[in-house]
């Protein structure tokens, strides 16, 4: 790889070197790592500063818009005085675990596919990539790790979907199609079933106002089921400016415990 002639067998179904000049190349190197401590003082650091990812699984990028996501508005709550400083210390706890996790994952994607490259240039049979993947729960898929830690509240248990993010249907209709995400706002959000608007309770209109928020039912020109079935098992869902869900309710003494534990959560000292 380190060969022009080498080079130029790859580019060849594009280009040439009678109309291309090879300036530079190097063989690409990746990293696994996260950094140990994520903040300190007033210094935060997310992306490629709190952790380099393998490429294998295209979550480089993605995990740093995670990152940038969790803690922008965290941080705008705290320096407009409308939340505790300690709400900073939710950041690391929340995104560490999922780099580590992501990180892992690509790490083992990787080694699948150096493998299976080797194999193939010694000229050795060799399993499907497929049956390899099935095979082996390790590299199966990529698998998101919910929040365990930090802002959310999971007294109801944890078999609900309680620090994953939200499902974001399409909405259709109309002159133009959206992401739901755009019926919710930037703020908190509190999306209820569209026939249980009495579980929008005065606590919890308080702590949407609080908050910049706003309650929202799921219109029924939505592309999938996924979040209308969520809601037939939830009907209530406090959902964060992230868009992970930081609690769910079924009645209007639930919404009301979510809405008390929130602002307990949020307050300023």
């Amino acid at each position: 790889m380190r060969q022009a002639g080498r080079v130029w067998e790859l580019l060849s179904p594009w280009v040439t070197a009678e109309d291309t000049e090879l300036i530079r190349h190097v063989v690409y190197e990746f990293h696994g790592l996260v950094a140990n401590r994520w903040n300190m003082g007033p210094v935060f650091l997310l992306g490629d500063a709190a952790h380099q990812m393998p490429p294998f699984q295209g979550q480089g990028m993605c995990s740093g818009i995670r990152d940038a996501l969790n803690l922008c508005w965290k941080l705008e709550g705290v320096l407009d005085g409308r939340w505790a400083d300690v709400v900073l210390d939710s950041y690391e706890c929340e995104r560490k675990p999922h780099s580590v996790a992501l990180v892992d994952s690509s790490v083992r994607v990787g080694r699948l596919i150096d493998w299976i490259a080797r194999t193939a240039e010694a000229g050795i049979d060799f399993e499907s990539p497929q049956a390899i993947v099935e095979r082996d729960n390790a590299v199966r898929r990529i698998v998101i790790p919910p929040l365990d830690e930090g802002l959310v509240e999971r007294k109801w248990g944890e078999n609900y979907p309680v620090g994953r993010q939200l499902p974001q249907p399409l909405v259709t209709g109309g002159d133009a199609t959206h992401r739901f995400d755009d019926n919710m706002g930037l703020g908190f959000a509190l999306v209820v079933a569209v026939d249980r608007e009495e579980l929008v309770t005065p606590s919890a209109r308080s702590i949407l106002d609080r908050t910049g928020g706003r309650w929202v039912t799921v219109p029924s020109n939505v592309s999938d089921d996924a979040l209308p079935s969520l809601l037939r098992e939830h009907p209530a869902i406090f959902v964060r400016p992230d868009r992970y869900i930081y609690g769910v309710a079924s009645d209007c003494n639930g919404v009301d415990a979510l809405a008390g534990v929130l602002v307990e959560q949020l307050r300023r000292d």
